[in-house]
């Protein structure tokens, strides 16, 4: 190898070695954009069922927290200061109405602008009428409870209508399952004939139930679950249970059984064997429970107490 050969592969080798032993580039990172936090409406319900349906509608776009917990009795409810904390803060109240928060009224004076009264989606010809007073208990129908929750979707939009896809889309789809679960309970209570379809329980919490399935509903206490019966109620009471030979009778969930026990032991001793069927839910939904959980427990609980 001659002097000038030589030099080159030294000055070649040296080049690589120092190339290879340089540090490498950090890789290049193309910079994202943080994902945007979908804007969040405070809304105060008075009950689960009605911040059941809201968590439905609206979402992510919504923390919902509900007054009153599973299995407590809006008839009568009176308002802590800790609720007055919540509804302070919220930005959307949503009630019932058809008095059924009664006792919360004077309170929610305070918070007109914020309240939306869920009675105002419904039709006239909607609401039933029991005891001579319009009755609140909407819900046990599935086909009005999507109508309220139409009403929902639209009173959230008119504060933020840049959610139209989102509310819509969640709109049609929790219609769609109301819907069905129309068609299931319609489907579930065919097997229970005409004369068999008497409803007696703690209060009338059943009567658009029983309206819209073809049942008759009968209670010890009437409309409001504080209208204590008296002599002459539970003695008519009692005689049509007799009359019609029913021997079912369905306690709820937020209400004190007493009163329904008295009247089955009164057709007891009269030699119809009157039984405890079950529990229902009328006014709250089951801990940790959703609205078609409720409805479901409810009608099977109802066939299998009315089939034997």
């Amino acid at each position: 190898m001659n002097k000038i050969t030589y030099i080159s592969a030294i000055f070649v080798l040296t080049t690589l070695f120092v190339t290879g032993c340089q540090p490498k580039p950090a890789p290049t990172t193309v910079p994202t954009e943080p994902k945007a936090e979908l804007p969040t409406l405070k809304v105060v319900t008075t009950t689960p069922l009605l911040a059941d349906l809201t968590r439905n509608i609206c979402g992510d776009h919504c923390s919902v927290t509900s007054l009153l917990a599973p299995g407590i009795d809006p008839h009568g409810y009176k308002l802590t200061p800790e609720d007055t904390a919540l509804l302070d803060q919220a930005d959307l109240i949503f009630k019932h109405g058809l008095d059924l928060e009664h006792d919360m009224e004077t309170s929610f004076a305070d918070y007109e602008a914020k309240i939306f009264d869920f009675s105002e989606s419904l039709l006239p010809t909607d609401i039933l009428q029991t005891d001579k007073t319009p009755d609140p208990h909407v819900w046990q129908n599935p086909l009005l409870w999507n109508r309220i929750a139409g009403g929902m979707a639209s009173r959230i939009l008119t504060d933020h209508p840049e959610w139209e896809a989102d509310i819509s889309k969640n709109n049609a789809e929790y219609s769609f399952q109301l819907r069905n679960l129309d068609k299931e309970i319609q489907e579930a209570l065919a097997q229970i004939v005409p004369s068999k379809r008497i409803l007696i329980t703690s209060h009338s919490g059943f009567s658009y139930f029983a309206d819209h399935y073809k049942f008759k509903n009968y209670s010890v206490h009437g409309i409001d679950t504080h209208n204590m019966p008296d002599a002459k109620s539970i003695s008519e009471l009692l005689k049509m249970t007799l009359d019609s030979k029913t021997t079912a009778l369905f306690i709820e969930s937020t209400i004190d059984p007493t009163d329904l026990r008295i009247l089955q032991k009164y057709a007891r001793e009269k030699g119809l064997p009157v039984r405890i069927a079950g529990e229902l839910f009328s006014d709250s939904l089951p801990n940790d429970g959703t609205y078609l959980e409720m409805m479901r427990h409810n009608v099977k609980t109802i066939a299998d107490g009315l089939k034997e």
